[in-house]
């Protein structure tokens, strides 16, 4: 980026950037000038903001209501302590951790964030005055967006004085590969007449994409394919063993971008047909459910003996009940054994302590499914 002074009776002047003192700084300034993030409305919710995979340095919320996590770095975006992959990763990981945050959890962030800034003296942004962020929200993009529907996407902004062309390059790979990732350079300069006044400061958009792939559709449906994921690496380390696998993905050849995943086992000694199902369906049946099912799907079997083989499921009823589980007596297919969780709304799948309830009892079925069936003889 490039700065000229036009002086009266003089050629233009380029004028060098006057590097931020430190770090700090930065992000003491960008906190103020939020406007300075991103070329579009950005209500400022957090700062310093502590996740399970670190603290991130500034977090907003766009018009949409999806979070913004900016990485910020003083000087070049891929130098010091922030090596070329990490400037990426570490906001990456942020994401991550915040894919599961619902409005109660934005909520809080929102109110720690309003009680430092009166602590610390922070000049206020707009929307600070409110005490929920539901209403800083309505009062500065002038519309409310429903509780349920903030955090749809993640967005990622990398944000530093230059952003090197290899940063710029590896992010412009990572937002083809669907990442919701921008790079911005902040500068400032200081004009020959205004030395000891405030500087002029410059803001440019390295990378970006269309706003059109963060805005949500329809009726808000949410990611199958990370719900199972998170549920299944979640309750792999406590069938691991037992189902022969070294990886959740060797569980489920066809992967978890589906509503309706089936685990087959890779245990020798295990009946092929018994698979164990996660159905995540908050949209079309408002539940969430775990089941044992009998099917010869994608199997080269002409012939299973369902009957048999659900009847010897249900000689562990009292052993499945006594697990919190359901035992049809009625099924001998779909659902032989379940456990169901109402779903009232989309945040409660986003819910931390909710998908641990879920992978813990999926591990509970997976294992005393595995040792009802290895005492069986349907091979």
């Amino acid at each position: 980026m490039r700065a000229y002074e036009l002086l009266e009776g003089e050629n233009p002047v380029e004028r060098e950037i006057s590097p931020f003192p430190t770090e700090e700084k930065l992000e003491h300034l960008l906190n103020r000038i939020p406007s300075l993030l991103l070329d579009e409305q950005i209500l400022l919710i957090g700062r310093q903001v502590t996740v399970e995979t670190g603290t991130l340095d500034l977090l907003g919320i766009d018009k949409y209501g999806n979070v913004v996590v900016f990485e910020l770095k003083k000087g070049e975006s891929g130098s010091g302590s922030a090596s070329e992959a990490s400037i990426l990763s570490q906001p990456q990981q942020y994401a991550q951790a915040l894919q599961w945050f619902t409005y109660d959890d934005l909520d809080q962030v929102f109110a720690e964030y309003r009680t430092e800034s009166h602590t610390n003296d922070w000049l206020p942004s707009s929307g600070l005055e409110q005490e929920s962020l539901a209403n800083a929200f309505n009062t500065f993009f002038g519309r409310p967006v429903k509780p349920e529907n903030f955090n749809q996407f993640q967005r990622m902004v990398i944000v530093a004085e230059e952003v090197t062309d290899q940063t710029a390059a590896n992010a412009r790979y990572l937002r083809d590969e669907g990442l919701n990732l921008q790079c911005v350079e902040v500068q400032r300069f200081r004009l020959s007449k205004n030395e000891g006044e405030s500087p002029i400061l410059v803001a440019s958009t390295v990378v970006d994409y269309d706003n059109k792939r963060v805005q949500p559709r329809g009726d808000q449906k949410p990611n199958y394919a990370t719900t199972n994921e998170a549920i299944i690496t979640r309750a792999f380390a406590q069938f691991k063993d037992i189902t022969k696998a070294p990886d959740p993905e060797d569980l489920f050849p066809k992967g978890f971008d589906c509503r309706e995943p089936r685990m087959r086992s890779r245990h020798p000694g295990h009946p092929d047909p018994v698979r164990y199902t996660l159905r995540v369906r908050p949209l079309e049946s408002n539940s969430v459910w775990i089941s044992i099912d009998i099917t010869t799907r994608g199997l080269d079997i002409k012939e299973v003996n369902k009957d048999k083989l659900a009847d010897h499921i249900r000689t562990a009823e009292t052993r499945f009940e006594d697990a919190g589980f359901e035992v049809s007596h009625k099924r001998n297919t779909f659902r032989v054994v379940e456990k169901e969780w109402p779903i009232d709304n989309l945040s409660e799948i986003r819910n931390e302590a909710f998908l641990n309830e879920v992978a813990e009892q999926y591990a509970k079925l997976v294992n005393i499914g595995h040792e009802v069936m290895l005492d069986s003889d349907f091979q």
